[in-house]
């Protein structure tokens, strides 16, 4: 016998035994589930029966062992690509499961996201077009919008002052126009308001307070201002409209009492206020309206799980949509009302999935239309199938500034330089001719949720970089060394965390100080920060308010502890610094009051050396190069935010700090060892809408007017 003949007799034979255990298991002779999968592996790898090998994997996928289930699920999607395109479907089917019911098999899960990537985001086998991504604003300070029926518009509604004024924007060109109030208010008056999906209408309801007591008028009115009429009228309640149906014919309306104890859902007709159903509920959540207002998708929470439900507000019945086991949330229909999207992290991160409906009920299987979406918000779904959705974020942007050696005062201008993640970590080299930052590999445009996991070297020369993948997750604040050789890093590896000293050269990754007591996020990770010698380096032992400052020499790997202190102040060893003679500087607070303290390399006791107090506290610290004065930033409220904060410079001669007039939101220093120059990351809100195209089949749904001019 041919070797080839006797792998297909064993094969065979491993075959009907796997078939013959998955079919009737004799509870005194079970044949372990591993053995039936090799089976199956070698009937379609061997004897190439793509169709047998599917129906035991589909048996093996319905076991009790879950990993071998995952498995079995990830090489039933490759035999049915293997089939060709008819049957792409059914390989979706199999990695959708395993994503969703598997997501603790995180290899196979992982592999069924990228399999589910490549598939591209439709449901069937056949999609009309890929699905695309694109931005279609970005901007900042605004509240979250709501978005036309045909995807053309972002309404914006006012804040503060202007609360009821509303912008348009037009989303292809860009333009924008602004709606005014409908009515004049008065001192203790405000007014909600929100645009019909067809543009022309402005539902909108004016609060008036009368001391503590609020009473509420819900109107409506033509966007030019014509045919005003009064919907309802409601006393000692707050008014607010939540949403308009999709045809125009309806507004679902929250009221409740001033002291917010309680909240009512109503539907109110537009042609006459009458009231077609009611909800008390207790709090707020995810809702969205069918496009004929008859049902309400919804959440329901699980024992610490939220699941999607829908709701038949006049009969009160209940059908649940996803199984519990997750946080699924953001329900959003489709205009013609036959498929509901949501977000769920099952998988372990945030997925966009879909759902058929029809009177009420699932019609079958959630399945996934897009992996690893982020922190989003979905807004609507338009006609041509265009998922409108809204990320607010903080950016990373970066500026370099010039410095004076002598008065340490900043030049200008400030120039702009890209490509910079400030959460990942920013460090300069000996020379200060490159520095070295964390790069995150997004998962889609947009998406920066992912771990720092690359370093990246630029020469300040020519811009070139160089990247360094050291095998880490979770990167964060790279410290180069004195010599050039190598960076300290806080990161992870295989699930351990610590102090990680990565070659400069090769990018080799070798555990240093592993993490015992140190929290892995935060002010007070396990990072390291190198003593101008290069002979060792600081670093932290935090257990809860108990804080080391420990010393490591790096020839011997003898760790000796230099200070202790027990909270409060509360030290926040991200930020420490080391000046040029070996003084540690460190920042800390108690929640009242913050300070900048500087530990002496001779060992004497710590100094404070500057106090912030309420609203502008301390927020970051570092010596300059010169180590005569400390870099700092301190918050600092503006007209049009609180979350800015002011560059200054602290002489450790004595003196009141010293002025640079630079503020920014999230403003961090980093100056350069030669003192010449100082980076400076920033961390500014960024508000973006993405249109997902293509993310279903277009919705048989007539073509809506564009919003009326007034």
């Amino acid at each position: 016998m041919t070797t080839a003949s006797a792998r297909r007799v064993l094969s065979a034979t491993l075959c009907i035994l796997a078939l013959a255990v998955l079919t009737v298991v004799s509870p005194s002779a079970q044949v372990k589930p591993e053995v039936a999968l090799k089976a199956a592996i070698d009937k379609e790898v061997v004897d190439g029966d793509l169709k047998v090998a599917i129906e035991l994997y589909r048996r093996l996928a319905n076991g009790s062992d879950r990993a071998v289930a995952a498995q079995a699920l990830v090489r039933m999607g490759q035999c049915y690509e293997k089939l060709g395109s008819a049957q792409t479907a059914e390989a979706r089917k199999a990695y959708e499961r395993l994503v969703r019911d598997f997501a603790d098999q995180r290899d196979a899960a992982q592999q069924a996201r990228a399999r589910l990537a490549a598939l591209g985001t439709s449901g069937s086998a056949a999609a009309p077009a890929a699905a695309t991504l694109r931005r279609v604003y970005d901007g900042s300070g605004r509240p979250q919008p709501t978005i036309s029926s045909d995807g053309r518009y972002a309404v914006f509604n006012g804040v503060g002052d202007k609360l009821g004024i509303l912008t348009v924007r037009d989303l292809v060109s860009g333009a924008e126009r602004t709606i005014p109030r409908p009515e004049p208010v008065g001192k203790d008056e405000e007014i909600l308001a929100a645009v019909a999906p067809d543009g022309r209408q402005l539902a909108y309801a004016l609060v008036r307070m009368k001391g503590a007591s609020p009473d509420s008028v819900l109107k409506v009115v033509g966007v030019d201002g014509g045919n005003p009429r009064v919907l309802m009228t409601l006393s000692n309640r707050f008014c607010l409209v939540a949403q308009w149906s999709d045809d125009g014919k309806s507004l679902l309306v929250m009221d409740m009492p001033a002291d917010y104890t309680s909240i009512r859902q109503s539907l109110v007709a537009v042609s006459d206020g009458s009231v077609l159903w009611t909800l008390d509920k207790k709090n707020m959540e995810d809702e969205s309206l069918a496009p004929d207002g008859r049902f309400l998708a919804s959440i329901d929470t699980v024992e610490g799980s939220k699941t999607i439900v829908l709701l038949d507000p006049k009969t009160r019945t209940r059908n649940r949509l996803t199984a519990p086991g997750a946080i699924s949330s953001n329900p959003v229909w489709t205009q013609d009302g036959q498929r509901i999207l949501f977000l769920c992290d099952r998988s372990g991160t945030r997925d966009l999935w879909v759902v058929r409906v029809a009177d009420g009920r699932a019609q079958g299987e959630p399945t996934l239309a897009r992996p690893g979406v982020g922190d989003i918000t979905l807004l609507r779904v338009s006609g041509e199938g265009t998922l409108y959705y809204w990320k607010q974020s903080l950016g990373s942007r970066w500026i370099m500034a010039s410095l004076d050696r002598t008065s340490g005062k900043i030049g200008e201008p400030l120039t702009p330089f890209p490509g910079m993640h400030s959460g990942c970590g920013f460090d300069w080299s000996p020379d200060s001719s490159a520095f070295v930052h964390g790069v995150k590999l997004l998962r889609n445009p947009g998406d920066e949720s992912g771990p720092c996991t690359l370093l990246a070297i630029r020469t300040l020369a020519d811009g070139r970089e160089r990247v360094l993948s050291p095998g880490l997750s979770n990167i964060r604040r790279p410290k180069w060394s004195p010599d050039g050789s190598s960076f300290l890093v806080f990161g992870s590896k295989d699930g351990v965390f610590g102090i990680y000293s990565v070659d400069s050269a090769t990018g080799a990754a070798r555990l240093l100080v592993q993490n015992t007591t140190n929290p892995t996020t935060g002010d007070n990770i396990l990072a390291g920060t190198w003593t101008p010698d290069g002979k060792g380096f600081y670093f932290p032992r935090v257990d809860g308010t108990n804080y080391r400052l420990m010393y490591r020499d790096a020839k011997t790997e003898q760790e000796t502890e230099r200070y202790t202190m027990t909270g409060p102040p509360y030290l926040w060893f991200l930020m420490m610094s080391v000046s040029r003679d070996g003084d540690v500087s460190l920042a800390g607070g108690d929640g009242r009051a913050s300070s900048v303290m500087v530990f002496p390399a001779a060992g004497n006791p710590p100094r404070t050396v500057f106090t912030g107090t309420p609203p502008n506290n301390i927020r970051w610290a570092v010596w300059a190069a010169d180590g005569r004065a400390i870099w700092a930033t301190r918050y600092k409220s503006t007209p049009d935010t609180s979350d800015q904060q002011e560059l200054i410079r602290i002489p450790m001669g004595g003196g009141e700090p010293e002025y640079t007039g630079l503020v920014a939101s999230g403003l961090t220093p980093f100056p350069s060892p030669d003192g010449t120059r100082m980076a400076v990351a920033t961390l500014p809100r960024l508000d973006e809408i993405w249109a997902l195209d293509h993310v279903i089949p277009p919705s048989k749904v007539p073509a809506p007017a564009a919003p009326a001019k007034k």
